[in-house]
């Protein structure tokens, strides 16, 4: 019968194939949340891994090879290889971003002794994530470590509390509340999802918002073609208009030119009697 031995916090830092070590539920959602957002940005990246709970073999000697709860490897050359474990000489690269999420368990090594480590190993940036209860809510905090020459050196986080991975161009920080993990892609500004619930949550409001925008455009549309078929209208009444008024027009120009011709055949005729009755005159005396 196998005797199960619990492992010491020197174990976790030198961990073995077939070790197990309980996680709290926060614990194993953070790593499987954190995981999934570096897997699925770099899963078409044929020189980017993501690694999970993977233990690295630094070549160093007396050195202790943790495995990291997510680690990304860039300038890879054998991605997908199968492996029990990564020898960061034989595959000429290392991780270039380590997170570790803390525990009761692991806190001491993750906040002291690891960053020893990584530094130690070249890890370029190692970053911590702090699930903790604080009056029975559960809160995060995020530290960040950026390799300087061969020195670790605190990252500050921007005015919003986050802590940017350069590697990675992800910013890692939490809500107002402190209670939830958020992550932004730099360079699009825009939040990376973490759960599934989140990602069809968003792409509800999309579709919303999308449906709304069509029946808006298709109402627009309608309103335009109204207010062009009454402009249509409107130009054919005042050209109807325009056209029987000119017609008025040109009759009343006729009426009065025959006018004026009957008055002036008029008077010529009564010019002419004038004349005749003076010749008649004449003649009788």
């Amino acid at each position: 019968k196998t005797k199960k031995i619990p492992l010491t916090l020197e174990d976790l830092l030198n961990p073995q194939l077939g070790d197990e070590v309980p996680k709290s539920n926060q614990h194993f959602k953070c790593n499987v949340d954190l995981f999934g957002v570096f897997y699925t940005r770099y899963r078409n990246d044929p020189h980017t891994e993501v690694f999970g709970d993977f233990i690295f073999k630094w070549g160093i000697e007396g050195l202790k090879e943790p495995a990291p709860d997510v680690a990304v490897v860039q300038n890879s050359q054998n991605k997908d290889n199968y492996r029990s474990s990564f020898d960061v000489l034989k595959e000429g690269t290392r991780p270039s971003l380590v997170i570790e999420i803390v525990s009761p368990s692991s806190k001491e090594n993750d906040l002291k002794k690891k960053v020893k480590i990584y530094r130690q190993a070249q890890v370029d940036e190692y970053f911590i994530v702090d699930p903790h209860l604080e009056k029975g809510q559960v809160c995060y905090e995020i530290k960040g470590y950026r390799l300087t020459g061969k020195r670790y050196r605190k990252i500050k986080p921007d005015e919003q509390g986050r802590v940017l991975s350069k590697k990675t161009q992800v910013l890692l920080g939490v809500n107002d509340k402190l209670d939830t993990l958020r992550l932004w892609d730099t360079n699009t500004g825009e939040e990376i999802l973490l759960t599934r619930e989140e990602i069809e949550e968003a792409r509800l409001i999309e579709a919303k918002a999308r449906a709304k925008a069509e029946v808006r455009a298709k109402a627009e549309a309608l309103a335009r073609a109204e207010a062009e078929a009454r402009a249509e209208a409107e130009v054919r009444a005042r050209t109807k208009e325009a056209k029987s008024r000119a017609k008025a027009e040109v009759r009343a120009k006729e009426a009065e030119a025959r006018a004026k011709a009957e008055a002036s055949a008029h008077a010529k005729i009564e010019a002419r009697l004038k004349e005749l009755e003076k010749q008649l005159d004449t003649l009788q005396k």
